[in-house]
């Protein structure tokens, strides 16, 4: 594969990794600071051994490998080296960020109606499983 295809899909690895790793402030005290940079630490060093390109390209090469033909794989690299490709990959990272924030209001909308199931869920299955032991089945 090109270089600058492999390039993009290790851009796409990275993301991720800094995505699992990166983090938020929950406290402003000096104790909780240092707490959450060591824990911050402990998630890089996580994120980085699972999630490098290292450990992932090889995998990757052979997925893309059997999902394009080798035509395909040629085409995706010419639009990755030519001028838009390249404008793909660099606003590309402004779109997942942008996503990822949509994912958090969305998960954050979700948070309740899932809450409510859950305990519907256990609530039934409790009731279910009580009567099936009443009914000896």
């Amino acid at each position: 594969m090109k270089k600058s295809f492999i390039t993009a899909m290790k851009q796409q690895v990275e993301f991720t990794q800094k995505k699992i790793s990166g983090g938020v402030a929950l406290g402003t005290g000096k104790r909780t600071i240092e707490v959450q940079n060591n824990l911050l630490k402990r998630a890089s060093k996580i994120a980085s051994q699972y999630l490098s390109w290292e450990s992932h390209k090889d995998e990757l090469a052979q997925a893309y490998m059997e999902t394009y033909s080798l035509e395909e794989l040629n085409a995706i690299s010419r639009f990755f080296e030519s001028d838009i490709g390249k404008l793909y990959i660099e606003k590309e990272v402004v779109i997942r960020k942008r996503l990822q924030g949509m994912q958090g209001r969305i998960s954050l909308a979700m948070r309740p109606a899932i809450e409510a199931l859950a305990e519907s869920m256990e609530s039934e299955l409790e009731t279910a499983i009580a009567e099936d032991m009443k009914l000896g089945k």
